[in-house]
């Protein structure tokens, strides 16, 4: 479950990947013994001397499209910064492909792997998105080909 401000908010849904028990996000696509593409483990964060995520637990198997959706206010942009490392984590662990990246920067998350490209934002406005997969191509198992198959 995510909490905002001491406020539960069980509305919160995730979309792609199946929900089990109360804020924990499990599926079987990885295979035994398999170790996740992201695992998240009783993480608490937030801003300054508040607390966003609770106790958050979250995992995404090797090869899995995960979506994380809800109202405002409910935590998702706290998430995806906290695994980048953006945030304040005050408890839990973060492992991305089994390697631990609790508490490491953007710099070390990033090099491990991660990506976070926040909505909205136009960084480079002018350019088509084609271009934009280009610009942040680096050697490893992604392409730009890889990304248009997924998401036509």
């Amino acid at each position: 479950m995510i909490e905002r401000k001491g406020l539960a908010t069980p509305d919160l849904e995730t979309a792609a990947i199946a929900v089990h028990g109360e804020g924990t996000a499990q599926n079987d696509l990885a295979g035994p013994g398999a170790a996740p593409a992201l695992e998240l483990t009783g993480v608490v964060a937030g801003y300054g001397s508040g607390t966003v995520l609770r106790g958050l637990d979250l995992t995404v198997a090797e090869g899995e499209v995960g979506a994380v959706v809800g109202r405002n206010g409910v935590g998702k942009t706290t998430l995806m910064q906290t695994v980048m490392g953006l945030t304040r984590l005050t408890g839990g662990r973060i492992l991305l492909g089994g390697e631990d990246l609790t508490g490491a920067g953007p710099t070390a998350t990033a090099r491990a792997g991660a990506g976070y490209v926040p909505q909205g934002r136009r960084i480079f406005p002018t350019l088509s998105v084609d271009e934009h997969l280009r610009i942040a191509c680096r050697p490893g198992p992604w392409t730009a080909e890889q990304i248009y198959a997924r998401f036509p």
